[in-house]
């Protein structure tokens, strides 16, 4: 009886052991993915939604490492992408820790080290006649639209002050202090 259960966890502890490391890197496969517990509904797919966005941005980002001499030829729409990408992953991220998902710290590592690429390229093609020509639009772009984002505010402010909350809401709503919009 004592050997029978001795045996039965011994095979339990083994079947679970095995199946954790069909997910999780190995020496063979240090590029696998950490598995996730799954103990809270949804992490399972949002760690692999996020393992996938890493693979796919790492792609970009060898991509662009391999022309680094030359900034020139890169595309300033994708460099945006990724960064936005890479920055709307971060409440995820925090999301999986807070679910108690060890490859939230996997994946929080990973996705920090691309978007420091990501930076980088920004500030190189930032450098070039194009991206410099874009940057100068940007700048005056948000330049001609500081003094209506400040008078946004202050009527902000003061309605909020006043707990006028409908005049705050109503004009976030019309998107009237985006500097996105037309």
């Amino acid at each position: 009886m004592r050997n029978g259960l001795i045996l039965g966890l011994s095979m339990l502890v083994f079947s679970l052991t095995a199946s954790q490391a069909k997910g999780n890197p190995s020496s063979k496969s240090p590029e696998r993915p950490i598995t996730t517990h799954g103990a809270i509904e949804g992490s399972n797919q949002l760690a692999t939604e996020l393992y996938e966005l890493y693979n796919a941005e790492e792609k970009i980002v060898i991509t662009y490492h391999e022309s680094l001499d030359d900034p020139t030829r890169w595309s300033d729409r994708q460099i945006a992408k990724s960064a936005g990408r890479l920055w709307k992953a971060c409440p995820d991220v925090k999301h999986l820790k807070l679910m108690g998902e060890p490859a939230a710290h996997d994946l929080e590592s990973k996705l920090m080290l691309l978007t420091m690429q990501v930076d980088r390229f920004g500030l190189a093609y930032a450098t070039t006649t194009k991206g410099s020509q874009l940057v100068g639009r940007i700048r005056g772009k948000l330049n001609r639209e500081t003094a209506a984002r400040t008078r946004f505010l202050e009527q902000a402010n003061r309605a909020l002050q006043e707990s006028r909350f409908e005049i705050f809401e109503t004009r976030m709503e019309k998107r009237e202090w985006s500097c996105m919009s037309n």
